[in-house]
């Protein structure tokens, strides 16, 4: 006979929320670089702005540097860019932070005048830039860090607070891009705020409605706009046109306009424009760099050489996506990251290496939404409407699908299988949540390569199970989407069913809703499930609400090796310290996050590395919460030598429950000591300095680690300045 269990709920206090410093932690972002939004050329760097951060091409070397958040970008979203000689790059943002960076001194700085207002395009004109924003043109003055007027009426034929796209000038006028057409005033006139300032130059003429994709002056002063349906020049009173095709992007050379088109690259030549030899069409943000054109093709920054033809390019290595759904650290330390609707992504050798429908015959989902590895090194990746994968060491995909017999697919679509959570409990079988299973039985296990089905017959009443975690005695917690928690223990005997126990958690027991996003378990037992009403803790015989965070919309929960619960929310992220007993809470605007809207929260317990999936890409936390060793054995130093100038800090790694850590010299003085209370997991960091904030000296260190059991380890360490 089955058995039935129900298991509740913990007791909690209300705590008090408080704001957490982003420099607590060491912070790292992966984005996606893919969608180029601008381009600028500074000295001898090429500069784009992305929506997932600045990339940088140096020309002397073709090498590919990223930046983010985290390397001191004011935001992630880049919409326009610009260069002031060669050494200051100004960016704008989709928030409306405009920042400039000094190449030389590697200073950032941040102008909040825009925001809310999109940043849409950036004019440097000597001291001053003229702002492109989604409400007109604004005039910032650099020296005096100031904005001295916005322009929000463009002309009496332009309805006011209309978007600019596109602004060049020279020592007369002023032209701006907008939806209107384009729009000119004198620079010489002392009140642009007057929209009678303003003319529009497409109204009557042949540009009337056409949409303009670049606009240039050339080194003679002419005026030229990319249109839809080809290239125009601007004698003072009407268009003329000098090319038919559609032009995408426009670069002036010594030799004249080079104009970009789906075809191909054209040069001017006898008072026309010819087909440049070897080169691809299609490409985006063309710059001259005195000798070379560059262009953006894709996944691929090329460069032109108008003298010989010659065709190069440069690999933008990057995910393909910033809509993460989820993250995983394999036990080879390379990263994976899931998005929604571009596949699959993992590190491999330094490189990302793409997963989706255009590359990988068996897969039929590009809806990426849980992943996991079993004992076989095999990758298990949950999808959107195309079953379960798995990716061997080979990068060999098979799949699971309903067409193969292994999953069901929903009522409407027998063929349409959705998995929503995946994971590996300690015996190395693999557990799955079947959304919506026709067959009725969406909880899946695969155990030495046999599936195994559960659902009602088994205490599982709902088929729209959406969030699944393992507690320390094996036992499956599962959110629902409608029916609350329920509590699955198959005691470790998969094929037998007699010893299975079950349980159900609902509204009635005193949950806020019995919609459950996420689910977590404690390693003393506590169970914690998320809902859009608030977060609750599930323990003994009591269902307790927990107060004080952001949100009270969770969207996922974890666990690290200390015991401190991370809450992800729609309005950031917040994180509960054992230690302290107080909610911390990290958004955007306070710390290195890239986004407050998260996906899914995932804790490598061996690295204490916290992945954080949001809209915007990934923000990832070292945090010191690794899960410590049961026994002190074997410690491991690195990196070894340290390089003091070009590395950050020294793991020391193997640590096991309440040990305490010092560094001596070769010749025995104690340099550095941490002590139980500071080590909170298997590694620590060592930033090289001694107990006075000091910089050690080059030469050999020794690591001593004892734990209050009376184990001990060493390992020597070389430093190098």
């Amino acid at each position: 006979m089955k058995k039935r269990l129900i298991l509740l709920l913990c007791t909690f206090f209300m705590f008090n929320l408080n704001r957490i410093s982003a420099q607590d932690y060491t912070w790292f972002t992966i984005s996606s670089k893919l969608d180029i939004t601008s381009a600028a050329k500074s000295g001898s760097v090429l500069f784009y702005g992305t929506r997932g951060g600045l990339i940088s091409v140096d020309l002397n070397t073709f090498n590919m540097s990223g930046y983010t958040k985290t390397e001191g970008l004011a935001d992630q979203h880049i919409t326009a860019a610009a260069s002031i000689g060669d050494s200051i790059v100004w960016m704008g943002f989709y928030s409306g932070m405009l920042q400039m960076y000094n190449l030389k001194t590697g200073i950032w700085k941040n102008i909040d005048d825009y925001l809310g207002n999109e940043i849409t395009y950036i004019d440097p004109a000597g001291d001053s830039l003229f702002v492109g924003l989604d409400i007109g043109v604004s005039l910032y003055i650099i020296s005096r860090s100031e904005v001295k007027e916005t322009y929000r009426h463009l002309g009496d034929n332009v309805p006011r607070d209309v978007p600019v796209r596109n602004i060049v000038h020279n020592k007369e006028k002023i032209w701006a891009v907008t939806d209107y057409g384009i729009t000119t005033a004198s620079v010489y006139v002392s009140n642009l705020l007057d929209p009678s300032s303003w003319g529009n130059i497409t109204v009557s003429t042949s540009l009337d409605g056409k949409e303009i994709n670049d606009l240039k002056i050339d080194s003679s002063g002419n005026l030229f706009a990319a249109a839809e349906n080809g290239v125009y020049t601007w004698n003072g009173s009407a268009w003329t046109k000098v090319f038919s095709e559609a032009v995408i992007s426009m670069c002036v050379t010594e030799r004249g306009l080079y104009l970009s088109t789906e075809s191909g690259l054209y040069y001017p030549h006898n008072s026309a424009f010819s087909a440049a030899d070897n080169c691809p069409g299609s490409l985006q943000f063309l710059i001259w760099d005195g000798t070379k054109i560059w262009g953006v093709d894709g996944r691929y920054i090329c460069s032109y050489n108008p003298q010989n033809a010659d065709l190069d390019s440069l690999v933008i290595d990057c995910i393909g996506s910033d809509l993460i759904t989820s993250c995983f650290l394999d036990n080879s330390g390379n990263e994976w990251v899931c998005s929604r609707g571009a596949g699959f992504f993992s590190k491999q050798d330094e490189k990302w290496v793409y997963y989706n429908k255009s590359n990988t015959n068996d897969l039929l989902s590009d809806e990426i939404m849980c992943i996991t590895q079993d004992d076989s090194s095999n990758i298990w990746v949950g999808t959107w409407g195309g079953g379960a994968y798995t990716v061997d060491s080979d990068k060999n995909l098979r799949r699971f699908h309903p067409k193969d017999g292994f999953l069901a697919g929903v009522s409407e679509d027998h063929n349409y299988s959705v998995i929503t959570d995946i994971l590996k409990d300690k015996n190395g079988s693999v557990w799955m949540l079947n959304y919506r299973a026709v067959n009725g039985l969406p909880l899946v296990c695969v155990n030495s390569g046999k599936f195994y089905y559960f659902g009602a017959a088994n205490g599982i009443t709902s088929i729209k199970l959406k969030s699944l975690s393992i507690d320390p005695y094996g036992r499956k917690w599962i959110g629902s989407e409608d029916k609350g928690v329920f509590m699955f223990d198959d005691s470790g005997t998969i094929d037998n069913l007699q010893d299975d126990m079950s349980g159900n958690i609902t509204t009635l027991d005193g949950l806020g809703s019995n919609t459950v996003n996420a689910i977590a378990c404690s390693p003393d037992g506590t169970v914690l499930a998320g809902t859009p009403n608030g977060l609750y803790s599930i323990f003994g015989n009591s269902v307790t609400r927990m107060y004080g965070l952001i949100s009270e919309n969770i969207k996922d929960i974890v666990v690290d090796g200390a015991g401190n619960i991370w809450v992800a929310t729609d309005a950031g992220l917040n994180v509960l310290l054992q230690s302290q007993y107080k909610w911390r809470l990290y958004t955007k605007d306070d710390s290195y996050l890239v986004s407050n809207d998260i996906s899914s929260l995932y804790f490598n317990g061996t690295t204490g590395k916290l992945y954080i999936s949001t809209i915007s890409g990934v923000s990832i936390i070292q945090t010191p919460y690794s899960v410590p060793f049961s026994t002190l054995n074997t410690i491991r130093v690195f990196p070894n030598p340290f390089l003091s100038s070009t590395q950050k800090k020294v793991v020391i790694d193997g640590l096991s429950v309440n040990s305490y850590v010092a560094i001596y010299s070769a010749s025995g003085y104690l340099i550095r000591s941490f002590s139980e209370q500071e080590v909170v997991g298997r590694q620590i960091l060592w930033d090289g300095k001694d107990g006075h904030g000091n910089d050690v000296a080059s030469g050999i260190y020794i690591v001593v680690v004892v734990n209050i059991k009376g184990e001990k380890a060493a390992a020597k360490l070389a430093v190098v300045r």
